[in-house]
């Protein structure tokens, strides 16, 4: 039986198809880099400074300027994708869910996407799901079945931000019911990928789990991040679990 912050919660095939998701900030930048070659800085720089070390210290200034503002376009991409997932996560999961049939008329009426079964599988396994994506790509809403019941919603940012908009709908949702406490962060590899968890959870009166999680997971293989590969595969999840049948004496 897996555990109840794995179960239901499916790690992405992330192959040459998700990676291609993964990274399309950073392919994004890649093209600033190219517009931006260091012959056209190194041209322009002559024309103030025709010495050998002048032009040195002039490309280097650039590039350490097209740097800075590549990685501050890259934390506002991450902090706008952030902000649309959190009001996501509250409507369809803090909200609707776990009604299924509510998450399902919300998904219409945003005209998303139905994933096909066999893309569900390539996530979910076995494990008996529905998954939509929405308008704009790279955000899909996912429902997995009893006896773990979840309700995620998933994105794809260049780089791992701050979760300060996520922390603040999580405190209200559980500060109108009782007895969330903080489970242990949990850290994992696997072929290659790191994933991390945290989150709270509640035992309810009728001894099943509510379970918040923020799972974050990116490619940890040297090789595959020196190629690019240097986003994050984010998700929300609001989960509850049956507890295990009682076996008779």
């Amino acid at each position: 039986m897996p555990s109840l912050v794995t179960a239901a919660l499916g790690i992405e095939a992330q192959g040459v198809a998700n990676g291609e998701l993964l990274n399309a900030g950073d392919r994004q930048h890649a093209t600033l880099r190219r517009r931006w070659e260091i012959p056209r800085c190194g041209d322009v720089k002559r024309q103030h400074n025709p010495s050998p070390t002048g032009r040195i210290w002039g490309r280097r200034m650039l590039v350490s300027m097209l740097l800075a503002f590549v990685a501050g376009t890259s934390a506002v991409e991450a902090d706008q994708r952030l902000s649309k997932m959190t009001t996501l996560y509250e409507q369809v999961c803090l909200k609707a869910f776990p009604n299924d049939g509510a998450v399902e008329t919300l998904m219409n009426a945003q005209d998303a996407r139905e994933l096909s079964p066999d893309q569900v599988k390539v996530t979910m396994g076995n494990d008996p799901a529905r998954a939509w994506e929405l308008k704009g790509g790279g955000a899909t809403v996912w429902i997995e079945f009893p006896p773990f019941h979840a309700c995620s919603v998933r994105w794809n940012i260049p780089q791992m931000v701050g979760l300060g908009a996520y922390h603040a709908v999580a405190e209200a949702y559980e500060s109108a019911g009782s007895g969330f406490k903080p489970i242990e962060a949990v850290d994992t590899e696997q072929s290659g990928i790191h994933i991390h968890t945290i989150g709270e959870q509640r035992i309810l009166p009728s001894q099943a789990t509510e379970s918040l999680f923020v799972i974050d997971q990116h490619i940890s293989d040297p090789k595959r991040r020196e190629a690019g590969e240097t986003g994050v595969v984010l998700r929300f999840v609001h989960q509850f679990t049956q507890p295990p049948p009682t076996r008779a004496k």
